[in-house]
């Protein structure tokens, strides 16, 4: 286990070799949100259409404005808010549908047909929506007691003459939380991929062996997945410095290729972090599960030789 090498690099080749998985997915969520924009647009025609809140917002984007605007009673600003809700369950269905079929591409050498794809995500939907709730159950429970503990920690701080000390520890108490949902990402990430390379229907199974193997190498693991984390970040800051210091208000086209391209590359972080959990499921945990599974090797001992039986001599 410790001559192997890591999965990051491997992973992203894995990535690339099927890039046109990450270029579907690229398409479809822009198509859903172009179609949540258009209903976004028909709610706030009506109200933009004739106020003088449309011009701050086509001449920039002042986001008091914005949050004035869907407060008002004609608005009802759960109704402008229901197309976006509409359309991201739509994604997180198609993604839930569609992943399965991904993943085997990940963990197959060849070129995935069209008709091992479909058959892979019909298999494994059911077992998916599962794996998806359980993650969403344990997810939302640790990030609620997490926070809970940061937040009370950080009143419970107030008192200090250190006027700095809450905020320490408020930011020490973010990064934990950040490395907790990281972990539990790379545990249900790694359970998807073993449902799918080994075919298991019980995703008991396959949480219970994912928790134990990702346990066993969480600092690797987790570094790879905080790596793309960063790298995300990166990209996310660099955009947003190009999109407010080069791009001007007035040029949309500029705006959405910009916004466009960070989209597309948070998107490939997380298909990298997808293919690192099928890179782990494949090499590491495969390995010591054959490792423990492997019958141990039978010693020969030589049977030591019977004592010889005394000479008699003649009778006499």
């Amino acid at each position: 286990m410790n001559e192997n090498p890591g999965i990051l690099w491997p992973a992203f080749h894995i990535m690339a070799r099927n890039k046109r998985y990450l270029v579907w997915f690229y398409i479809l969520n822009l198509v859903l949100s172009v179609l949540g924009a258009w209903a976004l647009r028909g709610a706030l025609s009506g109200v933009l259409d004739n106020s003088l809140y449309s011009q701050k917002l086509a001449h920039g984007f002042d986001v008091f404005v914005f949050l004035d605007l869907i407060s008002r009673p004609e608005l009802a600003g759960h109704a402008v808010a229901r197309p976006h809700i509409y359309f991201t369950w739509m994604f997180i269905f198609f993604s839930v549908l569609f992943m399965p079929g991904v993943l085997d591409a990940y963990s197959s050498e060849r070129r995935l047909s069209r008709e091992d794809f479909w058959a892979t995500c019909g298999r494994n939907l059911w077992r998916f929506i599962r794996l998806f709730v359980i993650n969403l159950i344990i997810a939302g429970v640790v990030f609620a007691v997490s926070s809970g503990i940061n937040g009370a920690i950080g009143k419970a701080a107030d008192d200090s003459p250190n006027v700095k000390l809450p905020f320490y520890l408020q930011l020490i108490g973010g990064v934990i939380i950040f490395l907790i949902m990281t972990w539990i990402r790379a545990w249900f990430d790694v359970a998807q991929a073993h449902v799918v390379v080994h075919d298991e229907s019980k995703v008991r199974n396959s949480i219970r062996l994912a928790a134990r193997f990702v346990g066993r190498s969480t600092i690797s693991l987790l570094a790879c997945y905080v790596l793309i984390a960063v790298f995300a970040a990166v990209v996310f800051l660099a955009g947003l410095w190009v999109w407010v210091v080069l791009v001007p208000p007035a040029a949309v086209v500029r705006a959405f290729l910009v916004g466009q391209i960070i989209l597309f590359l948070w998107l490939a972080a997380r298909f990298w972090q997808r293919a690192c959990a099928v890179a782990f499921c494949a090499t590491r945990m495969s390995e010591a599960r054959r490792d423990e599974i492997a019958p141990a090797p039978i010693v020969s001992q030589a049977i030591p030789p019977s004592p010889a039986a005394p000479e008699v001599g003649p009778a006499l």
